[in-house]
């Protein structure tokens, strides 16, 4: 026989003994076995508020649990009389720090979850009294995305009509291959570095597939392929053949719009001829009245 669920995560699911399943009471979502932390972490991604509430409850009955000791009685009348620190912070502080720590600093999004920050965190997040706001990895991966997002469209906007310089470059690391893009251009007289991209190449590394990575980015912020003055790259036989098919591409799509604009100026021309046509042969088979004024 095992050991009693005690824990208040089982309180959000119904366990079905014979299927060996929970399902969650919120969403009906089943999750296979009753494992404490597989339904934690169901909640912190699907379900804010009730990992909120899960949390605080959990923190009651362990606050409630402990037998405060001697010793356990003299440190908390020390901490009374230790001088607290009152700082002035935000949500979007908090929020941007730990985007921070997971982008610029690059640690890893677990670390949002580790026992050591949360004694640094909860305390800040329980001062702002919004249930509704959570820092977890889930949380944060979400608002990376977003912000991803929010700067993908400040570049295509501040790139529109600009002329720009393509800087590319391969790496491998660890059997890994990436494509490095980035581009340069200039605003208010002066010359703008912007990364667009590190992508994975997950496939042979043609002159093609880079031709389509390399493309694919662009479309991503709304460059135009007639945008692109220079590229820049090293001597590898494949990037260079992917740099030749990205101009060919361009010159046939070049070529095809002057075509297209040759062929709608003919038909305008035709069309305002025949309207002249008309018009001339109407004149000449309609009445004509002289008018003449006295001076």
């Amino acid at each position: 026989m095992g050991r009693p669920s005690v824990s208040t995560i089982h309180s959000y699911f119904i366990f079905n003994k014979s299927l060996n399943e929970s399902a969650c009471k919120n969403c009906e979502c089943k999750i296979k076995g009753k494992h404490g932390t597989n339904l934690k972490r169901h909640l912190a991604s699907h379900h804010d508020e009730l990992h909120e509430e899960y949390m605080s409850k959990e923190l009651e009955k362990n606050n409630c649990s402990k037998k405060v000791t001697k010793k356990e009685s003299q440190v908390k009348l020390f901490n009374f009389l230790v001088p607290k620190v009152n700082v002035q912070l935000n949500k979007k502080i908090i929020l941007d720090a730990c985007i921070d720590l997971v982008t610029v600093n690059g640690r890893p999004f677990t670390m949002l979850n580790d026992t050591g920050f949360r004694k640094i965190l909860d305390p800040v997040l329980n001062g702002l009294q919004e249930k509704k706001f959570t820092i977890n990895s889930y949380s944060i991966k979400r608002h990376v995305h977003a912000e991803s997002l929010l700067i993908q469209d400040e570049i295509a906007n501040e790139v529109q009509s600009k002329l720009i310089s393509l800087k590319l470059d391969g790496v491998t690391r660890l059997n890994r291959a990436f494509l490095g893009i980035n581009m340069q251009y200039i605003v208010d007289d002066c010359i703008k570095l912007r990364t667009l991209g590190l992508v994975e190449l997950t496939e042979s590394h043609t002159g093609t597939y880079l031709k389509e990575t390399i493309l694919n980015i662009l479309k991503k912020f709304k460059i135009e392929q007639k945008q692109l003055y220079t590229i820049t790259s090293d001597n590898g036989a494949n990037m260079l053949k992917a740099i030749n098919l990205v101009e060919e591409e361009i010159s046939a799509t070049v070529a095809a719009t002057i075509e297209l604009n040759n062929e709608l100026n003919n038909d305008s021309i035709e069309d305002t001829a025949d309207v002249s046509s008309e018009c001339s042969e109407s004149y000449d088979s309609s009445d004509r009245q002289d008018i003449f004024f006295k001076s």
